[in-house]
């Protein structure tokens, strides 16, 4: 497929030359759009990046597995790449040093899918009374010299790139089945993981922790600061990562936990219950947007947290998209932030058998307004050239 790197502009318009430089987030979604350029989809993506309207990304398509993840991240010399993935595939995007303002960004791509993968089919069953589904999604975190990944929910253990080549390696002495992940002070957190003890059914609640400055090693002993423990309220763990100045977020279906380091050898981590009441909807229903957190939870309420207590935003437009969402439409439910337009999107399928979110609530965080999303905007046509960096705003 090809994928139409911009916004404002509907997919068989020309584009202006110079190329105008327009931010792209998940609610610009990518557009998968044939040579003749008649829009066939639209598919939604987790992460923000920057780039010049016009350009063309050539990856594979997929109408039943689509791109789920976009994960932007710096590389001396390189500038910023990208991890795109889809529940069985993962590529590597790099913007062309050769590009202009005439050619518009030009990008090199290439299929870096670990060997070996587990197939993990990228559906969404109906699930049993009270059983939560997370479907398998790429989700990543960055200490600066490696990114380690995930498969949501998949039973296989972590994937490490380091830096400047990334290098591959398996890290096959972790933990398996996370459901979200964290790096603070060169120590990897896995969240809702296989247990020391892999027999232990409440595996659901675990979070793991490796030693510092070695991702594989998960063993505890009295030298090292690997350790574990478990999440009490909830049945498990819905999902997190690292929340910026917070610490590392940890969500289960009814609570909001941080992780902190403690500077103390015997206990490394604290553990505070920021919200007892308050879970996760979904895996991806969570977002950092102007410093501050913004989650959806499981009453289907967006929360915002900024230190101190959580606080409910009241929607007055929630029973228009929210209210109606299914059991089988929520796990593709997610949050993503628009900072240059100061919105929250909660983004959720438009019927049970849509693959990816293609409706949109909005909560714009300068006027305290909800609306709901048009995919018409204009392009910034004001902010021209090329980004060498492709930066991130």
């Amino acid at each position: 497929m090809i994928l139409t790197l911009g916004e404002g502009n509907t997919a068989d318009l020309p584009w202006a030359a110079p190329a105008p430089r327009v931010l792209l987030s998940l609610n610009m979604r990518l557009r998968v759009v044939p040579p003749a350029g008649v829009l066939l989809q639209t598919i939604g993506l987790s992460s923000a990046l920057q780039t010049l309207a016009g350009a063309e990304l050539t990856l594979p398509s997929s109408a039943s597995e689509p791109y789920r993840t976009i994960f932007p991240f710096q590389i001396a010399g390189s500038g910023i790449n990208w991890f795109c993935g889809r529940a069985n595939l993962l590529h590597r995007v790099i913007a062309d040093n050769s590009s202009t303002t005439q050619t518009g960004t030009r990008y090199q791509t290439s299929d870096i899918t670990p060997g070996g993968l587990i197939s993990a089919p990228d559906t969404v069953p109906s699930p049993s009374l009270g059983e939560t589904v997370i479907p398998p999604r790429w989700q990543f975190a960055d200490d600066g010299d490696f990114v380690v990944g995930i498969r949501t929910d998949v039973n296989e253990t972590p994937h490490s790139w380091e830096r400047p080549n990334l290098t591959y390696a398996g890290l096959t002495s972790a933990p398996t089945s996370a459901v979200g992940l964290g790096i603070t002070g060169r120590i990897l957190v896995l969240l809702g993981t296989t247990a020391f003890d892999t027999a232990n059914a409440q595996r659901w609640n675990c979070v793991r922790w490796s030693s510092r400055y070695d991702y594989n090693d998960w063993t505890p002993s009295s030298t090292t600061e690997t350790g574990e423990e478990y999440i009490s309220d909830g049945s498990r763990i819905i999902g997190g990562g690292n929340c910026g100045r917070y610490g590392i977020g940890v969500w289960t279906d009814q609570s909001f936990t941080l992780l902190n380091e403690t500077g103390d050898i015997a206990s490394i981590f604290a553990f505070d219950t920021v919200d007892d009441s308050r879970g996760l909807f979904a895996n991806a229903a969570w977002t950092m947007h102007g410093g501050r957190l913004y989650w959806l939870d499981q009453n289907k309420d967006l929360v915002i947290y900024d230190g101190g207590q959580p606080q409910v935003i009241p929607n007055p437009l929630k029973a228009t998209i929210l209210e109606s969402v299914s059991v089988e439409q929520a796990p593709r439910v997610h949050l993503v932030s628009s900072e240059d337009f100061h919105e929250v999107q909660i983004w959720v399928p438009a019927s049970d058998t849509d693959v990816a979110p293609n409706i949109c609530l909005v909560f714009n965080t300068v006027l305290g307004r909800w609306y709901t999303w048009s995919l018409v905007r204009p392009s910034w046509s004001q902010r021209l050239g090329v980004n060498p960096a492709l930066g991130i705003d």
